[in-house]
């Protein structure tokens, strides 16, 4: 699809919590500096039981270059790697029993990300650039690194994390650009993310990760729309303040997600872990993040899984049985995927002792 045929307004998006979201500003031809990405890696409320100084501290002993690490497999015993707390919430240990995202084309339009970081070593099918040329840069983004390592981080290489689709192909598509070196915050314009999405839809994506939210625009939402009629899935993180009619969530059919203990009255939102995830960052680093941003990273890694194993489910049908078999207990709600496997092909089972399906980093 042509996107020189298309009219662009006046729309800017902006990120606040991690996730994109629209604030009107002058359309910069030259695709530049008007979306706005926040910070996500710092809540406003410190987590329970631990504090900012700690988070770090685990974070700099997971580099396994200046510590001894222990490999460890996961098993139905332990089905999430040490500190993957979100990985393990979801059951996805258990769901790679069946599915690992095998060739699944999944594009990401975000910041750019780290593509030589260890745990994306040989994950990543394309990488473009949309802001400028400087791809030195592109690898220094964290917001994008992030949210590639938990849908797709390498599960059998012995060090650092384990995706929830680690088999997935990555497309990465750099549409905004962090405010200040190794930042969560930045921007980027209607035009540039325009471009990414035109890019992902060339590139038959058929999932993409849409980690923003924020006004309705018209630009995007025809090509969000274009990509839809073409078998597309795209999943949405649901802004700060919940509203669901902007975009890309006002788009029908695009799949809304919010992190755990949020917007929990809504039928129409599927929850995912989102606080205090430990993922991938630049330099060959892992860190600590918390938003909704990586809520939908975990589902859109989830969709992954489903669509190996399943490849004629639309996006009714994955939110459907994402929504149906999901886990409500004293740690919230939110997708089973192993579960949701298992509905969609009964002859996998989420209850007996999983063989071993990956290998990880754990903490000594």
């Amino acid at each position: 699809m042509d996107t020189s045929s298309l009219d662009l307004d006046d729309s800017s998006l902006s990120l606040g919590n991690g996730i994109l979201t629209l604030t009107t500003g002058r359309h910069n031809p030259r695709g530049r500096g008007l979306w706005k990405v926040g910070g996500e890696s710092e809540p406003a409320e410190r987590p329970r039981g631990m504090a900012a100084h700690e988070r770090l501290a685990i974070a700099e002993r997971f580099d396994k270059r200046r510590h001894r690490l222990l490999v460890a497999r996961v098993s139905q015993r332990h089905r999430g790697v040490a500190l993957q707390h979100g990985f393990a919430a979801i059951e996805a240990g258990a769901a790679q029993q069946w599915s690992r995202g095998e060739g699944v084309r999944v594009a990401i339009i975000d910041t750019g990300v780290e593509v030589g970081h260890p745990d994306l070593v040989g994950r990543v099918a394309a990488a473009r650039n949309f802001i400028d040329n400087d791809m030195s840069s592109f690898e220094t983004d964290r917001h994008g690194t992030g949210v590639a390592g938990i849908i797709g981080a390498d599960a059998n290489n012995n060090i650092g994390i384990v995706g929830v689709a680690p088999s997935a192909r990555l497309q990465i598509y750099k549409a905004c650009q962090p405010l200040q070196p190794n930042g969560l915050e930045a921007q980027c314009n209607s035009f540039t993310l325009a471009l990414a999405l035109d890019a992902a839809i060339a590139a038959h994506a058929q999932i993409v990760n849409l980690s923003l939210g924020g006004p309705a625009d018209p630009l995007l939402a025809q090509l969000v729309s274009y990509g839809q009629r073409r078998g597309m899935i795209f999943v949405g993180a649901v802004p700060d303040d919940g509203r669901l009619d902007g975009f890309p969530l006002g788009i029908p059919g695009v799949i809304a997600v919010d992190q755990v203990g949020r917007s929990d009255a809504s039928a129409a939102v599927l929850h995912a872990p989102g606080r205090d995830i430990l993922s991938l960052a630049p330099a060959g680093g892992y860190d600590f993040a918390t938003g909704s941003s990586f809520a939908a990273a975990h589902v859109t890694g989830a969709i992954a899984l489903l669509r190996a194993r399943v490849p004629n489910l639309d996006a009714a049908m994955l939110f459907a049985v994402l929504n149906r078999t999901r886990t409500h207990d004293e740690h919230g709600d939110r997708i089973n995927i192993c579960a949701a496997l298992a509905a969609v092909q009964p002859r996998d089972d989420c209850t007996h002792s999983a063989r071993a399906v990956a290998t990880a980093t754990f903490l000594q």
